[in-house]
């Protein structure tokens, strides 16, 4: 064992508590660092601002695969740490940088084959050039982010918090130096943003995988362990698809969502929709972090066989989300006008400026209740139950979609307020199914039902 993967054998809390901080100070750089990159991009105009809202869903359904196996990362590399079984660990290991590396040339393709079509659909085709500029360099060089994050999933799975935040943090700070240089010094414009984020992420991937090779992890990757072995196989995908198809269906229907919006709004609308956002993601950082969390430790757990200890971290976990989410809340309500001004500096995008500070508070009734999703999504994928999550985010999304659809018939205020009663009604469905998920079994497991390597 390692002193990291000791952290996540002990105390539930401790532990959660250990790794939860350094992976809010790797979710908030991040955070700061797309904040930059909506201002850099703001200082070129409405029309940029629109171009990299507008297709990042795009990029991020791009990203969707590497989000899967980085949680399949977690889930089965944390639960073979508390088995004690170091083998199978590496195995594991090995075969999902050989899935991250076939499944990035899978989305750079499909991704490429949709660019125009989902530019048509989203009716933005008044920015459609400079989409595409921003879109390139994710498409020739998606394996770099897509496998900087499995790693840093691989690393975070044994407790290595803090090793997986110097990653995070090396990618974010070199990108924040590129920003500026490629967008304006170089006069690439809203390509220059696309690219400094590809050519950050090979700085973690190096370091990354030279932790790999020295020896200093739990799991050790080696030649041997890339050959497919289909049990194996099977135990990663079975995690990996199902989070990566959750993923792509929020990032698909945000994508569904700006029609609406473009529909009722036009493309400024999109930029006042999207920017605001980010603020939502900034609140989300302590529950999202905490859900992070959440998949190791318990994990290790169920490898323990103690669904007693698992139970004791989530409930740790949710009630420390639901203060921290709260008290933001109401901090961005109150400071909401001037929150809004790093991206309303430009002369294009002043007159929007209470428009952003009334979406900015409407957006805050969501917080709370968008963190229960997430937070409910990460109990079942930790109980390996990530199509029941899956099953929970499309029916969420349908209800969601459904409201939108009939509030873009009224006007863009009537956006916020379905936006407000889906994600209240999500929120409340997707943790009241993992509370229920998770007695039913430390009830089989009581009774003696439960087997080992297999929540279900």
């Amino acid at each position: 064992m390692t002193r990291d993967s000791d952290t996540i054998l002990g105390d539930p809390r401790r532990a959660l508590a250990s790794m939860a901080v350094p992976m809010v100070v790797s979710y908030l750089v991040s955070q700061i660092n797309s904040f930059a990159d909506a201002s850099w991009c703001s200082g070129l105009g409405i029309e940029a601002s629109s171009a990299v809202t507008t297709i990042s869903p795009l990029h991020w359904m791009m990203m969707s695969a590497g989000m899967g196996l980085s949680i399949a990362a977690m889930s089965t590399i944390a639960f073979c740490i508390g088995a004690g079984d170091r083998s199978k660990a590496g195995r594991l290991a090995s075969q999902l940088i050989s899935l991250t590396l076939v499944s990035s040339l899978a989305v750079s393709v499909v991704a490429a084959l949709l660019l125009d079509p989902v530019i048509d659909f989203m009716g933005a085709g008044d920015v459609r050039e400079m989409s595409k500029a921003y879109m390139v360099p994710f498409l020739v060089m998606s394996w770099a982010p897509l496998t900087s994050a499995v790693l840093a999933g691989m690393i975070r799975a044994e407790g290595a918090a803090r090793r997986s935040m110097v990653l995070l943090i090396s990618s974010v700070a070199l990108n924040m130096v590129l920003d500026p240089l490629l967008i304006y010094s170089f006069g690439m414009g809203v390509a220059g943003a696309g690219w400094a984020t590809v050519v950050s992420s090979l700085l973690p991937l190096v370091l990354g995988l030279s932790w790999y090779m020295r020896g200093s992890t739990f799991a050790r990757l080696s030649l041997e362990g890339l050959r497919p072995r289909k049990d194996d196989m099977r135990e990663l995908l079975d995690v990996a698809v199902p989070r990566a198809a959750e993923s792509m269906i929020s990032n698909g229907s945000d994508m569904i969502q700006r029609v609406f919006v473009i529909f009722v709004a036009g493309t400024a609308g999109v930029a006042v929709y999207s920017l605001t956002w980010r603020y939502v993601a900034l609140a989300m950082i302590p529950a999202a972090a905490l859900g992070s969390a959440l998949i190791p430790v318990c994990s290790a757990a169920f490898g323990q066989r103690d669904p007693g200890k698992a139970k004791q971290g989530i409930g740790y976990a949710v009630r420390s989300a639901m203060i921290i989410c709260s008290c933001l809340s109401v901090f961005i309500f109150i400071f909401a006008d001037q929150l809004v001004l790093p991206f309303s500096y430009s002369e294009s995008m002043e007159g929007l400026r209470p428009l952003l500070a009334w979406s900015l508070r409407a957006y805050c009734v969501i917080i709370p209740f968008y963190a229960l999703i997430g937070l409910g999504s990460a109990i079942l994928q930790t109980l390996r139950m990530s199509r029941k999550a899956t099953s929970a985010v499309l029916a969420i999304n349908a209800f969601k979609l459904s409201l939108l659809g009939v509030a873009c018939l009224h006007s863009f205020e009537a956006i916020f307020y379905a936006l407000i009663i889906s994600n209240v009604a999500g929120g409340m469905l997707m943790i009241a199914w993992a509370h229920r998920e998770v007695e039913r079994y430390e009830g089989r497991s009581l009774g003696g039902t439960a087997v080992s390597g297999d929540p279900h």
